[in-house]
C-alpha cells in the first residue's frame, strides 16, 4: 500500500499557494503512495491533483466545528 500524507492544503485554501498538481507531483517524487487534499471548505483542488499519474488522491476537507477543526476524508 504505502505511505500517505493525509493533510495537504492547496491554493484553493486560504492558507496555501501550492498548486494541486504540484502537490501530487511532489508526493510522487518523495515516494508517497498518495495524498489527501484537505482544503478549507473546498474540494476543487482534488480533481486537479487527480490528473497526476502515479499517486493516489483522496478528496477531503478541513471543516471548522465548535470543538475545533476536523479533517474529513471522502473514502
Amino acid at each position: 500500500m504505502g505511505w500517505f500524507d493525509l493533510h495537504v492544503h492547496t491554493r484553493w485554501s486560504r492558507d496555501s499557494l501550492l498548486d494541486p498538481r504540484e502537490a501530487a507531483e511532489a508526493a510522487r517524487r518523495r515516494g508517497l503512495a498518495g495524498i489527501a487534499i484537505t482544503d478549507h471548505g473546498e474540494v476543487l483542488g482534488c480533481s486537479e491533483a487527480m490528473e497526476v499519474e502515479g499517486v493516489a488522491v483522496i478528496p477531503g476537507q478541513e471543516v471548522r466545528t465548535a470543538e475545533g477543526d476536523l479533517i474529513v476524508l471522502m473514502v
